[in-house]
């Protein structure tokens, strides 16, 4: 009997991996989550998109952790988010159109291998990590220099 709840179970996640990747794409929608540390943190609440290397800014509101591509950017080939979470602003330049109406996690931690941090020539914590899952394929993107702490607005000084 444990058998066999075990393989349904173990079947209607498969069905689930192969079923939920497209359901993003159906709804035309991103879904994005942010961990800092490896803790899940809450998302944005908005998104700013626009075409790489040049292009009109684009607020999208966040609903339920999904945002939606606008119309005028749906051609484009690459495509900066920018939103603020956590007192960071975060910046992903050239995100590769096609990795739109998947699932995201964008992943900020205060610590990185050192191969990575050679690599990109940055600290950790200018560093993201963008992965993409259409189905656990495991892709991935790492980009430095996305990450800076929300600037504080200095307080007016009281009027009489």
């Amino acid at each position: 009997m444990l058998l066999k709840w075990f393989s349904l179970c173990a079947m209607a996640i498969l069905a689930l991996t192969d079923v939920v990747p497209r359901v993003f794409a159906a709804e035309g929608c991103t879904h994005i989550r942010v961990e800092v540390n490896g803790k899940s943190i809450p998302g944005p609440t908005t998104v700013t998109l626009l075409k790489s290397r040049g292009g009109t800014p684009v607020i999208v509101a966040v609903r339920d952790g999904c945002f939606r591509l606008p119309k005028q950017l749906a051609k484009a080939t690459s495509i900066d988010v920018i939103f603020q979470t956590n007192e960071e602003n975060v910046h992903l330049i050239g995100i590769d159109a096609i990795r739109f109406s998947e699932k995201w996690t964008v992943e900020l931690n205060d610590a990185a291998s050192d191969e990575l941090l050679r690599t990109l020539k940055a600290t950790a914590k200018e560093i993201c990590i963008v992965d993409f899952d259409p189905g656990g394929d495991g892709t991935s993107v790492a980009l430095a220099g996305c990450r800076s702490p929300v600037k504080a607005v200095p307080a007016l000084p009281d009027q009489k």
